[in-house]
């Protein structure tokens, strides 16, 4: 092969394949030269593949250790660079003006080959930003346990009106709930569900995100490709059966009670809870956060904590329970990520359920079970 790239557009697409790759050893990397590309391709647990414009004077490929590459994400400069097939197997980089050099060994192991969506495989576009939002708000709710079947999120893909498509993606790991409804406008004919690894959503995401236009995903038999500007990710579809939440979900329509305050009010309560905690070692249940209903207000404290006691206005409404108690960093992360600046909560008693939702038609949905004195 050979090839001149400007510096800077090579530095970027291996800062790219490093997201992917980041802390893992003996990853291979193929580099391509091929028509007005380099291609550089990894296949790990994620695959990647990125494009990168080159003026190719001599066409061919060529397999090293990703670590050996990865020197270039960590030097900046600017300018052309030359990379070139030598006799000896290795590929040389030239840059700095011819200043500075990098030698790539070959490596012998057998390199699979980026998968290729097959002919007819169905697409959707998605707003870059949309997606981003997406997993902001419901990765966090998964499962930690990598076995478990609630360690995945679940896509929905189903036809809306007026051209559109609603995307539902949900989350769950038995304590809280994520239910992220999104309407893009339809550019494709895939509808359907399909369970992705969270982990490998962040990647393919941190992959792409210096896109701002629309990304187009394309699910293919046992994977889902996520394609924008020349960058594209392979995620593997999950095997695995994802609990029906459709009983869970029934259960807003039996709340008795609803309450609306200040997300930035409660958060603060909840730092101050949070530090109290963790100063005095508190693990299990002595670890939850109170929230006493009051008249025109909730109080926010801790279990066996007379130190601490704080209170909040809130406009509240219908039958509350006298208190509710929560796993303390979990209600402050479901919080976190809540898209408005006043809180809208809603339950029926200290066992059931609390709600978190936003937007017209829901399209933030979050659910935080209590704890009781028996439940960690």
């Amino acid at each position: 092969m050979k090839l001149k790239i400007e510096f800077e557009e090579l530095r970027r697409g291996v800062s790219a394949l490093n997201k992917a790759n980041k802390g893992k050893t003996n990853v291979l990397v193929k580099m391509k030269a091929e028509k007005d590309n380099l291609i550089l391709a990894s296949t790990d647990a994620v695959a990647v593949k990125i494009a990168i414009p080159a003026n190719v004077t001599e066409e061919g490929e060529f397999v090293t250790a990703f670590s050996d590459l990865n020197i270039v994400s960590i030097r900046k400069c600017i300018g052309e660079c030359s990379i070139c097939s030598t006799e000896n197997n290795t590929v040389l980089i030239k840059y700095k003006g011819g200043m500075a050099k990098t030698v790539l060994k070959e490596v012998d192991d057998s390199f699979i080959d980026f998968p290729e969506p097959s002919d007819g495989a169905q697409k959707i576009s998605l707003p870059m930003a949309t997606l981003k939002d997406i997993a902001k708000t419901t990765v966090f709710a998964t499962e930690d346990n990598p076995s478990s079947n609630l360690h995945s999120l679940k896509m929905d893909i189903v036809d809306d009106e007026d051209g559109l498509i609603k995307l539902v993606v949900t989350a769950c790991d038995g304590k809280s709930l994520a239910v992220r409804t999104a309407y893009a406008a339809k550019n494709g004919n895939y509808t359907g569900s399909v369970l992705l690894l969270p982990e490998s959503v962040k990647v393919a995401i941190d992959v792409i995100a210096d896109a701002e236009d629309d990304v187009n995903i394309t699910v293919d038999k046992d994977k889902v490709f996520m394609q924008q500007d020349g960058r594209v990710v392979s995620l593997r579809i999950l095997d695995r059966q994802f609990p029906d939440m459709v009983g869970l979900l029934n259960k807003r329509k039996e709340t008795t009670f609803q309450a609306e305050l200040s997300k930035q009010e409660l958060s603060d309560s909840l730092n101050c809870a949070l530090y109290l905690q963790n100063a005095q070692k508190r693990t299990g249940f002595e670890s939850s956060v109170v929230l006493s209903f009051a008249n025109e207000c909730i109080s926010i404290g801790c279990i066996n904590t007379a130190c601490f006691n704080e209170n909040i206005k809130a406009e509240i409404t219908g039958d509350v329970p006298s208190r509710m108690y929560f796993n303390t960093a979990l209600l402050k992360e479901v919080i976190s990520v809540y898209p408005m600046d006043t809180l809208k909560l809603s339950g029926t008693n200290e066992r059931s359920p609390l709600w978190l939702c936003s937007g017209d038609n829901d399209e933030y949905i979050f659910c935080v079970l209590p704890r009781t004195s028996n439940r960690n």
